[in-house]
């Protein structure tokens, strides 16, 4: 097992993580330290996050079902957004039966 990827969908799963990674330090910024609301640029980056792990989730699915890419850090990233994903999804269905 290699721990960075060869495929090229691998290697855009891995920017995409790694952006993820940047736009959650900013939402945890803005909305924990800054004590920012969730509106305004603060909830802007937050849809950003999301919508970064979930491209991040399906290259990630992409790469290791399709092109067959065995990187350990492709294989952490689609968990970790799976994680994440998942959590959000979660969310959204508790919201709505309340």
């Amino acid at each position: 097992m290699q721990i960075l990827p060869v495929t090229r969908l691998g290697k855009i799963t891995l920017g995409l993580f790694a952006a993820f990674l940047v736009l959650l330090v900013l939402v945890l910024i803005f909305y924990q330290w800054l004590g920012y609301p969730a509106r305004g640029i603060a909830g802007v980056l937050g849809y950003a996050t999301v919508i970064s792990a979930l491209l991040t989730l399906i290259s990630g699915l992409v790469s290791i079902i399709l092109r067959e890419e065995r990187a350990i850090s492709v294989i952490v990233a689609a968990i970790t957004a799976l994680i994440v994903v998942g959590a959000v999804v979660v969310g959204i269905i508790n919201a709505w039966l309340l």
